[in-house]
């Protein structure tokens, strides 16, 4: 009999956690993780870095000395040189050679210095705009995360109101039958529960849409459960007195990934120009080399093929050579390469200053939306207490034959319009409170931070 007992508590557990682990309720941030992981955008963009780094370590490794060997073999038929006299001859003959040989750049007007760098700083570039994607697609994934929000409160909202409906149908069925209240009040009440059942549906098809699109950015199963976290519009907020621009716009450009990606591509294009400058300017290479062979064709005093390993001591030689040149006509290719490097140095300039006043611009509007949406919250607020106890005066005076139907269902909506205002003020200011952490740094989405 324990036995069972406990077999039956066992199972009891592992359905209830089993029923627990499957109503996990998203937070943002498991969202945000969520989407982050799986964007295949992002996957893209990682590849991407990785092919900037591969290039970046590839140029470092281009000023090292150039060095190969070579090895050739070959039978010879017909008329031919002898490769030992340069005479003529008609025999066939064998031969073997062996080649060593390296080069070294020791002067190219800093081109491959500068290669590095600019390749450096397009690594940089790569790594703060894959940043700047993963900080878009979790922008994307909070206004949705909201808007999901915010239409679940609309639909309870809505039920709120159908339920009172209800309550209202009830209690004037018994004043009809008691004949305190005309059957019109009856018709009218059940007139305007139909519209809100048909509004409760209506915003469910909204939340239910909502969270589809959520569900899709963050590329979430199909089928699988998903519900999401609301408690923050009970939480209190707490809002700067003094919010200044300027103060957050010199924490935001220290570490806004779009920004610190437009500098690296600035100081790219100035290298890249630093480069094509270098191009143009003479160049300096040291080399050197050693070789050797067998040839069938050299004899010694006695008419026989001279050895393998003599041979190759004795036709060794060795070279080494300096070498400078000099650019003097190249269909002015270099010369206009050395133009558009300028042109996109001055392109890039442009493009960073108009970024950072575009930044400037953004955290301007959104303190200037924070702070009229405090305002309008607090007067929601306030609204919505009064309205409700407007509301309740209305069913008193309406149980009292002192107003009609009408005017009450005047007050009731206005509750329930101004318990809207609340819930839509309240999520569009999360969205700013956390949008003016993230220029501050208080607040980041990307994985790489």
């Amino acid at each position: 009999m324990m036995l069972k007992k406990e077999c039956f508590f066992l199972i009891l557990w592992i359905v209830l956690f089993s029923q627990a682990f499957s109503q996990k309720v998203w937070r943002l941030d498991d969202c945000i993780d969520y989407a982050l992981k799986h964007n295949l955008s992002i996957q893209q963009k990682e590849i991407n870095t990785k092919i900037n780094k591969i290039d970046y370590n590839q140029s470092k490794l281009d000023v090292l000395p150039y060095a190969s060997a070579n090895s050739g073999a070959g039978f010879y038929f017909g008329r031919s040189i002898d490769p030992t006299t340069n005479d003529m001859i008609t025999i066939r003959y064998f031969s073997n050679s062996y080649s060593v040989g390296s080069s070294v750049t020791l002067f190219s007007g800093f081109s491959k210095i500068n290669r590095i760098s600019y390749n450096r700083f397009i690594c940089l570039a790569g790594k703060e705009e894959e940043k700047e994607l993963e900080n878009k697609v979790a922008f994307e994934v909070m206004n949705v995360f909201y808007d999901a929000v915010f239409y679940q409160g609309l639909y309870q909202i809505a039920r709120q109101q159908k339920e009172l409906s209800e309550l209202n149908l009830k209690n004037t069925q018994s004043l009809v039958k008691a004949g305190l209240k005309a059957k019109t009040d009856l018709l009218e009440i059940e007139a305007k529960l139909a519209a809100e059942e048909l509004q409760l549906t209506r915003t469910k098809n909204l939340w239910e849409s909502s969270l589809l699109l959520l569900k899709q950015i963050m590329d979430f199963p199909e089928g699988e459960p998903f519900n999401i976290e609301n408690s923050f519009l009970y939480s209190i907020f707490l809002v700067e007195d003094d919010l200044s621009a300027e103060s957050i716009y010199r924490i935001a450009i220290s570490h806004h990934p779009g920004i610190k990606a437009m500098e690296a591509r600035l100081m790219a294009s100035r290298k890249l120009l630093l480069t094509n400058m270098g191009y143009l300017l003479p160049s300096l290479s040291l080399s050197g080399g050693y070789g050797t062979g067998f040839y069938e064709t050299r004899k010694d005093n006695t008419g026989k093929t001279v050895p393998f390993r003599d041979q190759i001591r004795m036709n060794a030689g060795q070279s080494i050579r300096l070498s400078i040149g000099i650019p003097i006509f190249g269909k002015w290719n270099g010369h206009a390469k050395l133009k558009r490097a300028k042109l996109n140095y001055i392109q890039s300039e442009t493009e960073l200053e108009i970024r950072e006043k575009d930044l400037y611009n953004e955290i301007e509007k959104a303190i200037r939306d924070l702070l009229a949406l405090e305002a309008e919250y607090k007067q929601a607020l306030k609204k919505v207490e009064a309205s409700d106890v407007a509301f309740e005066l209305s069913e008193k005076k309406y149980n009292q034959g002192l107003i009609n139907i009408i005017e009450l269902y005047s007050t009731k909506n206005d509750l329930a319009n101004a318990r809207s205002d609340v819930l839509r003020s309240r999520t569009q200011l999360e969205i700013k409170l956390k949008t003016i952490d993230f220029f501050k740094g208080i607040f980041t989405f990307s994985l790489s931070l």
